[in-house]
This record gives structure tokens, sequence and C-alpha cells, in this order.
């Protein structure tokens, strides 16, 4: 904070620090800039000020635009461990493509816009059941008519971009990255906390982001007053900024190239070398696809067997990797929690099988529980 500013100054900046909402963090900002000093002290302050307002306004107007289409649609809601999203143009394929994954019967034509509101199937992997939503057909400049597309894929664990050799995956792409969702694009590794002593500090840009200091502490005051950034993985100004932005959507992707009987091997092979940072994966392929959409998601199954039963192994429960025995219970039942005494482990990773563990035990893929409670 800037000396010499007056105490509605510095009130006005407590409101947005503690600020809930976007309303509420413009409305903050809208008194910062009314009641900062106005000398050439200020200056630099009065311009970040009005570009950090800008951007708020520009973020509520496109909620608002996102929330009216949503209203006058149909609406998906995520009732499952995973929700997965196909995309694509129309007439690219996607129906068939997700019939074939599902054995949903979804309606297939040879001319576009037969799907004209979003279709759901269930994605079956090894007991494990997936929503796969078909998207209504992009439109190619026509950035407010994709807006349910946007709102939808916002809530998804994962997109299948369903597209043929000859189509203009860029400008889809390019859509999408317009609408603040990076499509296969790695969230960088940062961890932000408050700085007690007030400003921003940047720890770890050297040799991480190809830029200077000032410009990556301009970047960070676009969304934050105080803050001490330490920056983990490498990246670009441009995905710094995106990582910090809370509006920012990083979702996984996944090509399914379809129609390749049509194209020859010269036009398939300059298809993969422009989209060459994506898993691209021919339609034919249904087992590849489903291994690819598995891993890519990230998550395990485990099995629950009860003392002295056999293991339900047609009913997984599905958790994000990494998680523990703790995160198995409380999908179970709230109450496992206050009655655990102690768990049984058979699977990979286990030390010998039924192995006695605790709570913070760390599971793996395809392991089998047995909780023992009060």
């Amino acid at each position: 904070m800037p000396t010499n500013v007056t105490a509605e100054y510095a009130a006005a900046e407590r409101r947005y620090q503690q600020a809930k909402s976007i309303q509420e963090k413009i409305a903050a900002l809208e008194e910062m800039l009314r009641t900062v000093p106005k000398h050439k002290g200020t200056e630099n302050l009065r311009q970040e000020l009005k570009s950090r307002l800008a951007k708020l306004k520009r973020e509520l107007e496109r909620r608002k635009k996102q929330q009216k289409a949503a209203a006058s649609t149909e609406t998906i809601k995520k009732e499952s461990p995973a929700l997965i999203v196909a995309i694509g143009f129309p007439n690219s394929g996607k129906s068939t493509v997700i019939n074939q994954l599902t054995g949903a019967k979804l309606q297939v034509a040879e001319y576009p816009f037969t799907t004209s509101t979003p279709a759901v199937a269930t994605l079956n992997i090894k007991g494990a059941k997936l929503q796969l939503v078909e998207l209504p057909g992009f439109i190619l400049n026509a950035q407010e008519s994709n807006t349910q597309l946007f709102a939808i894929s916002r809530i998804a664990d994962l997109a299948l971009l369903i597209t043929d050799p000859f189509s203009p995956l860029e400008e889809l792409i390019k859509a999408f990255d317009t609408a603040n969702i990076k499509l296969n694009q790695e969230k960088p590794n940062m961890k932000i906390k408050k700085n007690m002593l007030g400003g921003i500090d940047i720890i770890g840009f050297e040799n991480i982001i190809n830029a200077k200091k000032e410009q990556v502490i301009a970047a960070a005051r676009e969304f934050y007053t105080n803050a001490v950034i330490e920056i983990k993985s490498k990246c670009t100004i441009e995905l710094f900024k995106s990582a910090l932005d809370p509006s920012t959507k990083f979702l996984p992707a996944i090509i399914i190239l379809t129609r390749t009987d049509l194209a020859t091997q010269e036009q398939i092979d300059a298809f993969r070398e422009r989209f060459q940072h994506f898993e691209i994966i021919p339609s034919t392929e249904k087992e590849k696809i489903i291994t690819a959409i598995w891993k890519k998601l990230k998550l395990i199954k485990i099995y629950t067997k009860e003392p002295g039963k056999k293991p339900k192994l047609d009913e997984p429960i599905c958790l994000k990797k990494g998680s523990t025995v703790k995160d198995a219970a409380e999908q179970i039942h709230k109450d496992f929690i206050k009655k655990f005494r102690f768990a049984r482990i058979w699977g990979n990773s286990a030390k010998f099988p039924g192995a006695k563990v605790g709570l913070s035990h760390k599971l793996e893929d395809e392991d089998i529980i047995e909780f023992h409670v009060r």
C-alpha cells in the first residue's frame, strides 16, 4: 500500500481483500480509485487499479452471459466420479464414437446438428461408471452461440476432441482459450500464501518464467495485493497469469480422430504434427481410447470387503490418485471416520496381503480394503 493514503482508501483495500464475490471486489476497487491520492507517486497504482477493475467487469459480464445461456438450455450436473465431454464440429462423428464406447444409441446422421442438446451416456470402465456427455456441435466464429459448451466444459474432468483430419481444430482450441478454458495445458505448480509484510513477493521465477521480475509482479498484482507466490514449474508469463486467475479452467483433453479411411497417410501425419502436444487416437481403437481416458482422469478403483466375506469386485469406489484410507472411508459413510479402528489392505499398496493400516495409508489402483470399526 502506498504511503499517505487516506483512511477511506485503506478501508476500501481491506474490503477488497476480504471480498468473496466479483461484485464486492468491483465496489471496493471503485472506492479505492475514488479515494486514492492523485499525484505522480500514485500513477502506477491508479493504472493498476483501473486494469484490475476492467478485468473484473469483463469477467462479470462473461459470467452473466454464461448464466443466461445455462438458464435457457438443458443443464448437466456431475453425478459420477468423473464427467467427460465430447466436443467437436457438427457432423464430426461424436455420436458414433460415444455409441461405440458406451453401447448407447444416440442419433447418428450424415447431416450436421443432429445433436441439438447435450446427450448423456454412461461409460463403464471395469465397473467404474462415468458420465460421458455429447455436446452440441461447435460453431465457428460464434462465441456466444457456444456458451453452453463452455459452461458444461467448466464442470468436466476430461474433454474428448472428436474430429476428422480436415477440420480446423485450431479454431476450436482457440475459442476455448478465449473462454478461459485451457485444453490439455498443464496448470503450473505454484504455492500461494498471504504476505504478512504486504505487497507481492515472487520466489523461484528465475529460469522458470521467461520474463522480467517486474512483469511477473505486475501480472500477479492483477489478482493479489498481498501474496508470496512460489513458482515450482516452468511456464510462460501468459500461463502464469492464467493459473492465478480463479476463472481459468485447465481441462485435460484427448483427440479422437475420425474418418481416417478418407485421409492419406501424409494427411494423417501432418495432422499429428500440428497437434503433437495431444494424445491422438483413431476412433476405431476402442480399448486404446478407454485406457487413455482412465489414465488421463488420474483415478483409481478401490474394492471393499466385509470381514469373512469376498470383495465386491463389481462395485468399485473411484478416488483420485494419491487418495488415502481416510478418503475411501469418507466416501463410504460419514460415521466410518468416527468409529474407525483400522483397515486391512490387499493389493499393490499392501506390504503383505491383509496388512493392517491406518487412515493415512495411501491407496493404489485395484486395492481391496476391509474396514474394522467400533
